[in-house]
């Protein structure tokens, strides 16, 4: 009987573990591009890079020497770098090239490794419940929380996916290690399989020693609660211990997870007796490594009390917190916040909390609410927190299933899951055509084709990962922040997107960033990181400056090094330019020459100066083209005439019109072409334009997006200024028609074309349905 009811949790378990990969495998390759590595981004780009250089043929040896991440210098990146799943499945990769058959791309290979692995990961996690009832629901609670299992929606190959996986098969083998030691039976096996998960989670995040301390934590706190022998305890953490040290080894001798908290207390605790001899080694540790403690995790440190000291002032009469750069950098990112009420899961939660308020004599019921307990202010603290606090609230739900009468647990299991794979939506992150990725790729190939193996880019984080990834250069400041001497490097870097004068940047460049340095170097200047906000809504150029703000009034250095390209400038030299992307070379002395404009620099610097700097400076830098508007690509054709007389400018968009080439007057072709037409039409509109005039930019960016209602909507309020109408009431009707849920502003559009044509039963109605119409309606 027992065997019979192990065999449907097992099937079970592995029905639902490999539904919720493919499901999340499904999702990410719809949305991909053809190579699926356009996707990657920041510290995914930087990760990826690794893997390519070893598919592409290079040796292992430049993973230990590797004279790219942090150039000039040569850095051990198997030992600095949380690589081991690229070096895996690199060499799988070049192992299957050895096979007859056609191989899927690397890129492609690389992501499906990583949701088999997020598979064999779920397995595991829906392994730690009693039975097949459990199983199912607790898959179902996982389905309708995905995204806060799992930290993101559509389920990219965030390096969390991977290492997750061992941090559930460690709780796994824990649990079966508690079983075998209360049957005194042999243990070797899950003894084994403790220590491994243990050190493939160290080698595979580095984050895995934290989340290990709540494990720990967790096991110490059952000790002093009476729950578990002091015998099983110190067992358990031997194996944190070895397993922590086995990593090290594996990364070369690294000692960093060996320099945290979790180590200290693994190696205590592996010496307890009882539990007043838990609580002296314990504290006797943690004080021993308060002693000790390196710099690498002060960022951490600092974010977390900034964080704690802003509920302080929230809640009450203390001071504002003034943040260092690197909290600043941490605190304006959502996933570093707090979670607002509306955000909350509560059935997960109310499940969850049902299970921990039926507390049950069994190890893994006790393990699972502990940790719950653990990460839930952790989780309010910080939302990044929530991949460790939702998986243990799935589990805890899941132990629910018993509540129910035998006979119906599996069917209503089954229907809860059914019901909630329903609700979520199937639907990842589309991947935008965007007109900046166009222009990156040219900067990329650019710079492998004109730049030597041994130069070194200069830019922020975002875009060196994409330098390293596409060109292979040596850069000097990546995203992998877990080393004091390169946050102090990536500080100094960002001064980019601050508020320098030319000189000082040069001197920053040649006294901080290289020092010594006698090779050629480039400056990337990225326009969309020099004008960025952050999620907070805070401009990232004024972060930058957190330790000097007086700066903040001074023009921003990013901006000078851009225009450069039509200036001389001391110390630096144009090289490359483009509307999003311009590329200087760094000189130790001497000054540079302009760039020598073609055809499209000109018009990628005109739009710059158009859309970034406003309408004189543009001008001023068109006035040389006169009449040779006409010999321009279609996609800025009305730049040299933008600015002059109103009629030119619908002469120059009807000119690009009728050629029926890529563009339309200034607009690229992209995702947002359709939003640039209406943003011109709106233009036309502020400067007292004829309404008919902007009406037909609307109307064009209808046409090109048939199914959006706001197109719609916009082209029926242009059509209503230009007196059109019974035009204007078809495309307000249009527009209810796409709208999900008609909107206020559109039915009050609709209202306002009836009361045009005369309609007042039609427009009374809606002026009782609409009060916020009203006075338009009066009007």
């Amino acid at each position: 009987m027992t065997r019979g009811f192990d065999g449907s949790k097992t099937i079970c378990a592995v029905a639902v573990s490999a539904w919720i990969a493919a499901r999340a495998a499904i999702l990410f390759f719809s949305h991909a591009p053809e190579d699926a590595s356009e996707r990657f981004q920041s510290e995914n780009a930087f990760y990826f890079s690794f893997y390519r250089q070893l598919v592409a043929g290079e040796q292992i040896s430049r993973l230990i020497a590797d004279p790219l991440s942090e150039a000039p210098a040569t850095v051990p990146a198997l030992r600095r770098f949380n690589i081991y799943q690229e070096l895996c499945f690199g060499l799988l990769y070049r192992g299957l090239q050895f096979f007859p058959g056609t191989l899927m791309s690397p890129a492609t290979f690389y992501c499906l490794c990583v949701f088999v692995v997020y598979g064999f990961g779920l397995l595991a996690f829906f392994s730690m419940l009693g039975s097949a009832a459990e199983v199912v629901l607790a898959g179902a609670l996982y389905v309708s929380g995905l995204e806060e299992c799992t930290h993101v929606a559509f389920m990219p190959p965030l390096r969390e996916n991977c290492a997750m996986t061992f941090w559930f098969v460690s709780l796994w083998a824990l649990q079966d290690l508690h079983k075998k030691q209360a049957k005194a039976d042999f243990a070797l096996t899950a003894g084994l399989r403790f220590l491994l998960s243990v050190t493939m989670f160290v080698l595979l995040w580095q984050f895995a020693c934290f989340a290990l301390l709540l494990q720990a934590f967790a096991l110490y706190a059952m000790l002093l609660l009476g729950l578990l022998e002091a015998s099983f305890v110190a067992w358990a953490s031997r194996l944190h211990a070895c397993g922590t040290l086995l990593a090290s080894l594996l990364r070369l001798g690294d000692t960093w997870p060996l320099r945290s908290p979790f180590f200290s207390l693994a190696v205590a605790f592996s010496m307890c007796k009882g539990r007043c001899s838990a609580v002296l080694c314990g504290g006797l540790a943690l004080l021993l490594h308060r002693l000790v403690a390196c710099e690498d995790d002060a960022h951490i440190q600092d974010f977390l009390r900034y964080r704690l000291q802003a509920i302080l002032h929230t809640v009450g009469d203390k001071p504002p917190p003034v943040a260092s750069y690197h909290a600043a950098l941490y605190a304006g990112q959502r996933s570093f916040s707090s979670p607002q009420l509306a955000e909350l899961r509560r059935p997960l939660l109310y499940a969850g909390l049902l299970g921990i308020a039926s507390f049950r004599p069994r190890f893994e019921h006790q393990l699972q609410s502990l940790l719950a307990l653990a990460t839930a202010p952790l989780y309010l603290l910080m939302m990044r927190y929530q991949m460790l606090f939702f998986p243990q609230m799935v589990l805890l739900g899941g132990s629910c299933a018993t509540f129910l009468p035998p006979w119906l647990r599996l069917p209503l299991a089954m229907g809860v899951f059914a019901l909630s794979e329903g609700s979520v939506p199937w639907r990842g992150q589309a991947s935008a055509f965007l007109e900046d990725k166009v222009e990156r790729d040219v900067l990329m190939s650019w710079i492998r084709n004109y730049t030597a193996p041994e130069d070194v880019i200069i830019s922020g984080m975002g875009v060196s990962a994409l330098v390293r990834l596409h060109a292979l250069r040596g850069i000097v400041c990546h995203p992998h922040y877990e080393s004091a001497q390169l946050r102090e490097r990536c500080f100094w870097a960002d001064k980019l997107h601050g508020h320098r004068t030319l000189e000082e940047y040069h001197a920053i460049i040649r006294q901080r960033l290289l020092p010594g340095f006698n090779g050629r170097a480039f400056v990337a200047v990225s326009v969309k990181d020099c004008f960025s906000v952050n999620e907070a809504g805070q401009v990232v150029s004024g972060l930058v400056e957190v330790d000097e703000p007086w700066r903040r009034t001074r023009p921003k250095t990013c901006d000078l090094l851009y225009q450069l390209a039509a200036k001389k400038g001391l110390g630096f030299q144009p090289r490359w330019l483009g509307r999003w992307f311009a590329l200087l070379e760094f000189l130790p002395g001497g000054v540079g020459q302009p760039l020598q404009f073609s055809q499209a620099t000109r018009c990628a610097f005109g739009r710059y100066l158009y859309e970034e700097k406003g309408d004189a400076m543009a001008a001023e830098h068109f006035q040389k083209i006169g009449q040779s508007w006409r010999k321009l690509a279609p996609a800025c054709g009305c730049a040299a005439e933008l600015f002059g007389p109103a009629q030119d400018i619908h002469i120059a968009h009807s000119w690009a019109v009728e050629e029926e080439r890529r563009g339309f007057g200034c607009c690229p072709m992209s995702p947002k072409f359709s939003t640039c037409l209406s943003d011109k039409a709106f233009r036309l509109l502020r400067q007292g334009q004829s309404p008919a005039l902007a009406e037909l930019y609307f109307q064009k960016a209808a046409e090109l997006a048939p199914s959006s209602p706001k197109a719609h909507g916009f082209l029926g309020f242009a059509r209503l200024q230009a007196g059109m109408a019974l035009e204007a009431q078809q495309s307000f009707q249009r527009a209810l028609q796409l709208e999900e849920t008609p909107t206020d502003t559109t039915k009050c559009g609709e209202a306002l074309s009836r009361v045009s044509l005369g309609q007042l039963a039609g427009a009374r109605l809606a002026l009782k349905e609409l009060p916020s119409c009203r006075q338009h309606l009066q009007g």
